[in-house]
């Protein structure tokens, strides 16, 4: 079996800044030997100074490679173990040190996916990973919050990977590193992250170790470098090479360069300690200078000039910068606020569907990431994919046409639909006068507890709206029926879950539409609303309750409002984050309005 090869010299890791007029945030791990304890740090190049933002509990060991920065959300993201020798992928909120998420993955080889780099733009995740079953060196995208991968295409005839060489160009989607061929020859390979092919690899033999940074604000690709005399090359005992350490200019696709600055004054500088700031184009390492102090370097890639700090002897590995400011400002359009993506899987016998349905507006670009198909859509369309056998995959990635930096992804590694007796005959919804009268038929029941119904107005959000109990146990037909008190004009839609002893949704029904065409004159505005909704209730109430649901159906605050002569009545939103919601109110009669609700 081939074995895949990793190059590293010194190992300390990563560092980053921010923009110099800016709050200076980079980020990085510590071990206290003495406590046993792992910390979250953070860094100011600046200074060299430090500070600890907070213990990371239960994490015992840093997988070293494997560290990335959320540039969305302000997080730091590592693989490592934990206390029970799990092998998890850390998520941690930079600011406070809780970790968010933890999923288990399988431990090396299995799923050790190395090399993660975040996409400003789009805001996935992507890394290499060795496939020992096949033998081929792999490009992936990494789920946070699974830990699972998806893989997007073959390196072929790579032998191996130089560690903490990898960054990323958000502005192309462009995943680019230094690898080895199976001649060993070095190479700088170039990705393109929608498909996974190579774009190129061109040769690069005098690179070595070398600290790759890209640009995003001015698209152009940095790296590290020192040029070794040939005299040194062989030396069995370590001598300071006479050569200045240089930051260089590389054209990625022909492996050609030019010197940005030189750097003077260094003995060896620490492998793995780059990072870069997106907003200042400064180039930051950790290095030994003639004295063999530790110190801090940044480097303006522009103008060539440079400062260090001494730093102290700690060890801070896998350092990262917070660019979160530059990516929201250069990437974040109002195209993204508006726009969502959402996958149902709807259970038959012995298959299942796939129900894609979508929020934003104009034509929506949709790519099936297993068979790379693609097609074009538009908010108002649903998608329905399959048939599905019982166990299979499906992965969706969706965005605007007009602006592919709001992609979003819908994944699934394993679909196990749970098969009951039951058989659901009819489901259908008949437009009353004060009511939606839905009612569904079934024929052999087992075990069923109760039937939920969820009620949308787009098709794409679902409340729950009622519990309705099921006969349980039945060979024969059941008929249900459930009076939606509604007097909101527009459609309406609705599906069904049956539920089982163990509290596991047994069966999910398609979606049914019904139109609406009386009414409801509630007036709410303005929408989008900055702070204060302003809501006119015309139907006589005494109480009426207002609730503010996320777009995953989770209650997020609900007030009981007691009506004046008016019926007018101001909600304060301001403790709300701007993004997309949706509104409920319903009066004691039993009549309810709902609407989407868009939080600036």
């Amino acid at each position: 079996m081939k074995h895949l090869s990793f190059f590293c010299l010194f190992s300390l890791i990563c560092l980053a800044s921010f923009a110099q007029e800016s709050e200076i945030n980079i980020y990085g791990l510590y071990y206290d030997f003495d406590l046993e304890t792992e910390y979250l740090i953070e860094l100011d190049p600046y200074t060299a100074s430090h500070e600890v933002v907070g213990e990371l509990e239960g994490v015992q060991a840093i997988a070293l490679g494997t560290s990335t920065f959320n540039d969305n959300n302000h997080q730091y993201i590592f693989k490592g173990y934990n206390n029970s020798n799990e092998f998890k992928l850390y998520t941690v909120d930079a600011f406070t040190a809780e970790i968010i998420d933890q999923p288990t993955t399988s431990s090396y080889p299995d799923n050790f996916s190395i090399e993660l780099e975040f996409d400003m733009k789009t805001g996935q995740t992507y890394g290499l990973q060795y496939d020992f079953e096949n033998e081929v060196q792999t490009f992936v995208r990494v789920n946070l919050q699974t830990g699972g991968v998806t893989v997007l295409g073959e390196i072929p005839e790579i032998d191996g990977i130089l560690l903490n060489t990898s960054t990323y160009d958000s502005n192309s989607s462009r995943y680019i590193f230094i690898g080895r061929d199976n001649s060993f020859t070095t190479r700088i390979y170039v990705i393109n992250a929608i498909d996974g092919t190579v774009i190129s690899n061109a040769a690069a033999d005098y690179l070595g170790n070398c600290e790759l940074q890209y640009d995003n604000n001015i698209d152009e690709l940095f790296g590290i470098y020192r040029e070794i005399p040939d005299s040194l090359l062989n030396d069995s005992i370590w001598s300071s090479p006479s050569t200045p350490l240089q930051i260089i200019n590389i054209d990625e696709i022909t492996g050609d360069y030019e010197v940005a600055a030189n750097v003077d004054g260094i003995d060896a500088y620490y492998l793995s300690s780059s990072v870069y700031i997106q907003d200042s184009s400064d180039f930051v390492f950790v290095a030994n200078d003639t004295a063999f102090e530790k110190r801090m370097f940044v480097v303006d890639v522009e103008t060539g000039e440079y400062f260090s700090n001494e730093m102290g002897n700690e060890n801070f590995i896998e350092l990262k910068c917070d660019n979160t400011e530059f990516a929201l400002r250069t990437y974040q359009s109002s195209n993204c606020e508006s726009f969502e993506f959402s996958s149902n899987v709807v259970c038959y016998e012995d298959y299942f569907d796939v129900v894609l349905a979508f929020l934003g507006e104009g034509e929506i670009f949709l790519e099936d990431n297993l068979t790379g198909e693609s097609y074009t859509t538009t908010s108002a369309d649903v998608s329905v994919f399959g048939p599905y056998e019982f166990g299979s995959a499906y992965s969706f990635t969706a965005y605007p046409v007009a602006d592919n930096s709001c992609s979003i992804e819908q994944t699934i590694s394993t679909v196990s639909c749970t098969t009951t007796d039951l058989e659901l005959l009819s489901f259908e919804a008949t437009n009353k006068a004060e009511f939606n009268l839905l009612q569904w038929s079934t024929y052999s029941e087992s075990e069923l507890v109760h039937f939920v119904v969820e009620h949308s107005i787009d098709g794409l959000l679902f409340t729950e709206i009622e519990k309705v109990q099921a006969i349980g146990n039945s060979n024969i037909r059941s008929d249900y029926k459930f009076q939606h008190k509604t007097d909101q004009a527009g459609k309406h839609f609705y599906r069904l879950k049956a539920i089982n002893g163990e509290m596991e949704t047994a069966f999910q029904s398609n979606t049914i539409e019904v139109l609406r065409k009386n009414a409801f004159s509630i007036v709410v505005g303005p929408n989008p609303v900055e702070n204060i909704l302003n809501i006119s209730y015309p139907i006589d109430q005494q109480t009426i309750s207002v609730q503010i649901y996320s777009v995953s159906s989770q209650l997020i605050m609900e007030e009981f409002i007691r009506l004046s002569d008016s019926q007018n009545f101001n909600l304060d939103l301001s403790r709300l984050e701007a993004g997309i919601y949706f509104l409920r109110v319903l009066g004691n009669n039993g009549i309810e309005y709902q609407q989407k609700l868009v939080k600036n």
